[in-house]
């Protein structure tokens, strides 16, 4: 039986428990996903980080090698592989520092901005998300994929300050049930070579095992909105 987020803290599940719920916001562009029915998720974007790092670079990922070579199994791989380097399902992982944090945050559910426990209450776990992305997804009616954890109330607070969008067009959604479903990456061909652009790719998809993945998507499928606590941060002074 599937746990409720708001009654099964992550530090209580194991990491494959983790996986089975889900929960972001995040930095890219809606896109629709290659998806089975007529019920459509988007890959929605959202607000920036609420903590920035200043310098990305001096953070890279310490690697041996970044090739990406095809093994006889068909997977895409490193020369030097190590446990870390893919997910729970076994995807590729980009070696990059961000994408390690993300990957991290993601399966673990914690805050997007400080790595602490996101804000939970007795309606679920907190995402803040763009409403426009919201909508067209025509949540709650459909599913809604997402790809940036959720976050404690300090970091919403300062992730709708830097927001350019009008308080308005965003949402707050109190989150029960949320799965990691899928990647988004680049995909490889089964000769080696990058077949383009970085896209949203389902676990269900035949191509999964040759993504290099940048970040792990979670599915939003229980959820309500939270016209509260968005309101609550209008009122409060911003914090130093």
């Amino acid at each position: 039986m599937t746990k409720s987020l708001s009654t099964a803290p992550s530090t209580t599940l194991s990491r494959h428990e983790r996986h089975r719920f889900r929960t972001e916001l995040n930095t890219m562009a809606v896109e629709p996903s290659r998806r089975r029915g007529p019920g459509v998720p988007l890959y929605v974007k959202t607000l920036p980080d609420p903590d920035p790092d200043p310098d990305p670079a001096a953070h890279e990922y310490p690697s041996d090698a970044t090739e990406i070579v095809i093994n006889p199994s068909g997977k895409a791989s490193y020369p030097d592989e190590r446990p870390e380097d893919r997910t729970v399902e076994g995807i590729l992982l980009r070696r990059s520092a961000h994408t390690h944090r993300q990957v991290a945050a993601m399966e673990s559910l914690w805050c997007a901005g400080c790595g602490g426990r996101p804000d939970v209450d007795r309606r679920g776990m907190l995402w803040v998300l763009p409403a426009a992305g919201v909508r067209r997804a025509g949540f709650p009616a459909g599913p809604l994929l997402v790809d940036v954890p959720p976050l404690c109330l300090a970091d919403a607070a300062r992730a709708l300050r830097a927001s350019d969008d009008p308080p308005g067009d965003v949402l707050a959604l109190r989150v029960t049930e949320a799965e990691v479903v899928g990647v988004r990456g680049t995909v490889y061909a089964p000769t080696g070579e990058a077949l383009g652009a970085p896209e949203v790719v389902l676990f269900d998809d035949p191509r999964v095992h040759r993504v290099v993945a940048d970040q792990l998507i979670r599915e939003i499928t229980r959820a309500e909105i939270d016209d509260t606590t968005l309101s609550a941060f209008a009122h409060r002074p911003a914090d130093h």
